[in-house]
């Protein structure tokens, strides 16, 4: 009878186990994946007067306006997505309107990381509409 007893009792404290760890790694998978619950979905570009360009980045979820900083040689702007991955098809992608050579993704951990590789140092703006991050490059005299 003892034995029996013995058997239960340890049994039940493996189920017990067993439900307690699956609840821990359900819990951290599931803050892992909100932790990068935005993806950045397409890119696309529109020349505006003036030889100036709008970059338009479509996110799934709500937008927040990305960290910038920008390098002068060579001419590049990178903007930091955090929380965010990237769907693109192609890490590279070629540009060639205006001063844009080239827009390139890099995600690391839980942050996407987008260059805009580009002729010459521009001024530009950034704005947020929900789910999109617009990026405007003015034209290479007004730098």
């Amino acid at each position: 009878m003892k034995s029996l007893f013995t058997h239960i009792k340890s049994s039940m404290y493996n189920r017990a186990l067993f439900s307690f760890m699956l609840v821990i790694f359900t819990a951290f998978n599931l803050s892992y994946v909100c932790a990068n619950a935005n993806n950045i979905e397409e890119v696309t570009y529109t020349s505006l007067p003036g030889n100036r360009l709008q970059v338009n980045i479509r996110l799934t979820e709500l937008a927040d306006k990305p960290l910038s900083f920008n390098i002068d040689n060579p001419a590049r702007i990178a903007f930091d997505f955090k929380d965010t991955s990237s769907n693109l098809p192609k890490r590279k992608q070629q540009i060639g309107i205006g001063v844009a050579q080239s827009l390139t993704a890099v995600t690391v951990k839980n942050k996407t990381r987008i260059i805009l590789n580009l002729t010459s140092s521009v001024p530009y703006e950034v704005s947020v509409n929900r789910d999109t991050v617009s990026i405007i490059l003015e034209n290479e005299s007004s730098g």
